[in-house]
């Protein structure tokens, strides 16, 4: 299907319905509010409280649907008699009217559950007061190349893209989140752009191809017992290394490092989710923060459990690639050991003809020899003429400057204590300052046709 072309499964809303359905209609340029960041028309911010008057600018492809919540202050999804809702359950949603009869009477909001059934995905795009305007700038050219109903989201700030499309599990990055199903979405009626939920499969493709394709794994909220009191707990978090990091986190200083305080609350719930296997003990904890005094956090669980189902599914996967890497580990030593002892052969054999007079130091390049290698295979002879040798070939002597010019193109990276910038030197440089480098006073030789050569030494 053409990108661009208009297949809605439902109605245009009640302002479009005199218009053409080719003809390109602007954004919506409201009466009041903040900066409009496309060009200088002001934007409307509209109030937190619900607006029912407008609800009926819900294209009728959503109104006709049985899929309606309310939504309570903490965007909470509720029955039309009050009680927890459910995006799983449907016997817990109501048709639309049903639902704007009961949210208008108790004062709230209203939502729409999306279902893998049904045909629709709703593009999130979160605005909060900080967000940059390049960001904002951003989304509306979304808005404009998704072509398809948008509205603000319950803010005034934010909006929500209504399309056609079915992604499976959702997608989020940064302020963009995207959903077709197992989501609850507090529709507003405060049309940004006018049009048919229309399906755009170019443009949805490419939206979640930059989002990536995994949303965050969830995991079962499985209740361990603590393997330590709360004051430990605490202890390990202040005593480790990012303690500044935790410290703001739990006096509630969370401004300058994050975009939102629920941010921060996931943060501060990781730092003691690392420290602790209880799910009970980290809720105990964190409410005992200056972040877990908020009402939210205090009176159920619901908005910590979330947050810490994330965190140990998280925690679950990077413990299967920690077990995978494990499993690894014996090979990859073994791989390591027989390419050093090939590499160490290989030296051996190069120096031994550079010592028999075989190859012209003078045209020769030394075999590559890193730090370690060097401080295992290098021997400083301090007599009173200085020189280096091998520790399993200790026939092979030169003064120190001839193994420096030997070696010199053997490089490391350090940093420099004057400039703090990264430079490279030669890594021999590096070993005659090391306080591993081998130092003995004298050699004694043994040569034998049986057993090679040994080198034994008086420190």
């Amino acid at each position: 299907m053409n990108g661009n072309s208009e297949n809605s499964v439902g109605q245009p809303s009640l302002a479009m319905q005199d218009e053409t359905q080719g003809e390109q209609q602007p954004l919506q340029a409201p009466a009041q509010g903040g900066q409009y960041p496309n060009g200088g028309d002001t934007a409307n911010v509209a109030p937190a409280a619900p607006q029912p008057e407008r609800w009926a600018n819900i294209p009728a492809a959503l109104r006709k649907r049985p899929q309606w919540v309310l939504a309570d202050p903490d965007k909470r999804p509720l029955t039309a008699d009050g009680h927890a809702a459910s995006s799983t359950d449907p016997a817990t949603w109501c048709d639309f009217d049903t639902a704007s009869r009961a949210a208008q009477a108790k004062g709230l909001h209203i939502g729409y559950m999306l279902h893998e059934g049904d045909p629709f995905t709703c593009i999130d795009l979160d605005v909060k007061d900080e967000t940059a305007p390049q960001v904002v700038e951003g989304y509306h050219n979304a808005i404009r190349n998704f072509d398809s109903y948008t509205e603000r989201s319950r803010s005034g700030k934010g909006f929500h893209i209504w399309i056609e499309g079915n992604i499976g599990a959702g997608r989020r990055k940064d302020g963009v989140e995207v959903y077709s199903q197992e989501r609850f979405i507090i529709c507003t009626g405060d049309v940004v752009l006018d049009r048919p939920i229309a399906a755009r499969p170019a443009q949805l493709a490419s939206l979640l191809d930059s989002l990536g394709q995994q949303q965050t794994t969830v995991s079962e909220m499985v209740e361990l017992p603590a393997d330590a009191d709360d004051w430990h707990v605490l202890h390990r978090a202040v005593s480790a290394r990012n303690t500044e990091k935790f410290c703001k986190l739990w006096q509630g200083d969370w401004q300058e490092d994050y975009t939102s305080q629920s941010e921060a609350d996931f943060a501060l719930l990781s730092i003691l989710a690392f420290y602790s296997e209880s799910n009970e003990q980290v809720r105990r904890c964190f409410r005992e923060s200056r972040l877990g005094k908020r009402d939210k956090a205090q009176k159920d669980d619901r908005y910590l459990n979330f947050s810490l189902s994330r965190i140990r599914g998280r925690q679950a996967i990077e413990q299967q690639q920690a077990e995978a890497i494990r499993a690894q580990i014996p090979a990859l030593d073994a791989a390591i050991d027989a390419a050093l002892a090939e590499s160490r052969e290989k030296q051996r054999f190069r120096f031994k003809q550079i010592g028999e007079g075989e190859i012209d130091l003078s045209a020769t390049r030394a075999p590559s020899m890193e730090l370690d290698m060097m401080l295992q295979s290098l021997v400083f002879v301090a007599a009173e003429k200085p020189l280096v040798t091998f520790r399993d070939m200790p026939a092979i002597r030169v003064p120190p400057n001839v193994m420096g010019t030997l070696l010199a193109h053997n490089k490391t990276e350090v940093e420099d204590q004057k400039t703090g910038k990264m430079k490279w030197v030669p890594t021999f440089n590096i070993w005659q300052q090391h306080e591993r480098r081998i130092v003995v006073y004298t050699l004694t030789l043994f040569w034998s046709s049986r057993s090679g050569h040994g080198l034994s030494s008086n420190r």
